[in-house]
């Protein structure tokens, strides 16, 4: 029985991808896109748009990070992790990032029949 689950699936589009090597392997800091379309009260149709700041440690499950660039539709599972840091300015901040454990470059015809109506 599970008592507890941290899981994330996203599905979105990339607007930045940095990618770096720490510690002899590769690591991607990626910036993603997801979107919410609906309607307000009025009717007007809006759309939502949320960013992630998402890592990815080059493995088994994540090999296509040369293909990661602005644009890009990912696929990708991970876990939330939040961290609590003290700026420049001795304030407290937290940030939260998913840890990528699973990524897929998905080709647009692909990520269309991931799309849903809520």
């Amino acid at each position: 029985m599970i008592t507890q689950l941290n899981k994330v699936e996203l599905i979105g589009t990339v607007g930045c991808c940095r990618v770096q090597t720490t510690g002899g392997k590769r690591k991607a800091d990626i910036a993603l896109a997801t979107n919410r379309a609906y309607k307000d009260a009025d009717g007007n149709a809006v759309i939502e748009t949320t960013w992630h700041k998402c890592t990815a440690f080059e493995g088994p499950y994540i090999q296509d990070i040369d293909r990661i660039s602005k644009g890009t539709t990912l696929h990708l599972f991970g876990r939330i992790h939040r961290q609590c840091y003290i700026n420049e300015s001795g304030e407290r901040r937290d940030t939260v990032e998913i840890i990528v454990s699973r990524l897929e470059v998905l080709d647009p015809e692909t990520a269309v029949k991931y799309e849903t109506n809520e």
